[in-house]
């Protein structure tokens, strides 16, 4: 299998303040060994100039699976008023890179993406993330795709041992993500 890890730095496994990296997917090609994994996380990144990159790249067009996380760079430059209408601009941008994969024929595996913390449910961002979710997760379910629940399965974590910042993760915490991914994978 050809598996392309597309996303922000959570995809690159960010952490120490970018000091180090433990992407996830060293998890996955430590579990299943005949898989050619490109990686395509980017610090930073946010829908929009991943679809750029997409759309410059051919590195990716070799691959049949597509990883999907991104969104929290988005959150956290657009929505912070909590509006539907900024949710759904960032959805429709991550919706964006779904449909180019999708059209040439690899598939897509969403990612929920994960809380800041500490959690604060009035938080215009929190609101934002959460509709969001809701529709990548509504999306997956109407086109029979696997979703990787990262969200809710990273909220049930110790934060103190899977967080590393408000929104980056430990080694332990890409590892989970690792595994999430794995299970997502052996299902296809």
């Amino acid at each position: 299998m050809k598996l392309l890890c597309l996303g922000d730095s959570l995809t690159a496994g960010w952490y120490k303040q970018g000091q180090a990296y433990a992407p996830y997917a060293s998890k996955v090609k430590e579990a299943i060994k005949d898989i050619d994994i490109t990686l395509m996380g980017y610090p930073g990144a946010d829908a929009t100039m991943l679809r750029r990159t997409l759309e410059s790249s051919a590195e990716y067009r070799r691959c049949e699976v597509a990883v999907v996380l991104v969104g929290t760079n988005d959150v956290i430059r657009q929505c912070r008023d909590g509006s539907k209408d900024s949710a759904m601009r960032v959805f429709s941008n991550i919706h964006d890179l779904y449909r180019i994969l999708l059209e040439r024929n690899i598939r897509v595996i969403p990612v929920t993406i994960p809380p800041i913390v500490p959690l604060d449910p009035e938080d215009g961002m929190t609101i934002a993330r959460d509709l969001i979710n809701d529709t990548i997760r509504t999306y997956a379910k109407e086109r029979d795709l696997r979703l990787v629940e990262f969200h809710d399965t990273i909220l049930k974590a110790d934060s103190k041992t899977h967080f590393d910042d408000e929104c980056h993760m430990t080694p332990l915490g890409y590892d989970l993500l690792g595994k999430l991914v794995i299970e997502q994978l052996s299902k296809m």
